[in-house]
Order: C-alpha cells, then sequence, then structure tokens
C-alpha cells in the first residue's frame, strides 16, 4: 500500500508534535499491514515478493520496532517529567504556610 512509504515520516513527525495517539494508531496499522505482507510472502501464493521488495519490507519491520521503541522512551520522558512537576508543585504547597489557611 501506498501509505507505507510514508508510514515512519508521519509516525516520526506525530510523535515530535506529542500527537502519540495518533502516532500510536498509524504505528498499528502499519505494523499490521506489514505483518499480512510477509504473511502472504510465506504462503505458497502468486503473491511473491521480489528480493528487493521483501528487503524493502523488512526494512520497513524494523523501522517500525525502532519507532515504537522511540514513542515508548518519549511518553516515559514526558510522563516522568509531569510526575517529577506534579511532587515539586505538592511541595511548593505543602510548605506555604497561607495555603493551609485558604
Amino acid at each position: 500500500p501506498s501509505f507505507l512509504e510514508d508510514a515512519a515520516e508521519e509516525i516520526m513527525a506525530f510523535a515530535k508534535e506529542s500527537r502519540y495517539t495518533d502516532a500510536t494508531e498509524l504505528w498499528a496499522k502499519a505494523k499490521e499491514e506489514v505483518t499480512e505482507i510477509l504473511k502472504q510472502h510465506e504462503q505458497p501464493t502468486d503473491n511473491f515478493l521480489t528480493k528487493k521488495e521483501f528487503t524493502l519490507v523488512q526494512t520497513l519491520s524494523e523501522g517500525l520496532g525502532e519507532l515504537s521503541e522511540m514513542i515508548s522512551s518519549r511518553l516515559v520522558e514526558n510522563l516522568r517529567r509531569k510526575n517529577e512537576a506534579l511532587k515539586q508543585a505538592a511541595k511548593r504547597e505543602r510548605s506555604d504556610p497561607m495555603a493551609t489557611l485558604v
């Protein structure tokens, strides 16, 4: 499918924009499509891929794996930062004597 050619770039763009839901949905769609193509290639049908196509699909599959790692790392880092900011805000609130009077 034609969308697979640009999928990696689009997933990367979504992740950079912190649009993780969009990135994950596109990643899942692309991964499912690549898996289906590889399954069809393994079946004894007329849908065999040429060596060049097979290499391209394998490279795409590996790239999707790397993208999933990148997305999860960015999510973990963003959540860690937000959690730390919440902890600091709670600490400031507890140390402010005026906060308890309100």
